[in-house]
């Protein structure tokens, strides 16, 4: 598990929880912070063709946004923007 990046290590745990628990959504924060957007598009790709559930939440949109990626805005008083 040494050669694996932190982007593969998210995504082998993922795997083992649906595989050993059945979990299959997953809440990350800030995942763009620690991700280039490469790793981020490659997260959401095996997401995607592992059919797992991904929802993170962001302190402030950073890059892009990615295909197949819906984004919430939210105000001070949780009001959708």
């Amino acid at each position: 598990m040494d050669d694996l990046s932190l982007a593969e290590r998210l995504l082998e745990y993922m795997r083992l929880c649906q595989k050993f628990f059945g979990i299959k959504f997953f809440i990350i924060v800030n995942l763009r912070a620690f991700f280039s957007e490469i790793e981020v598009d490659q997260i959401y790709e095996i997401v995607k063709y592992e059919k797992l559930n991904l929802m993170t939440i962001e302190v402030c949109q950073i890059g892009q946004q990615t295909e197949g990626e819906n984004i919430i805005i939210l105000d001070d008083d949780y009001c959708i923007i």
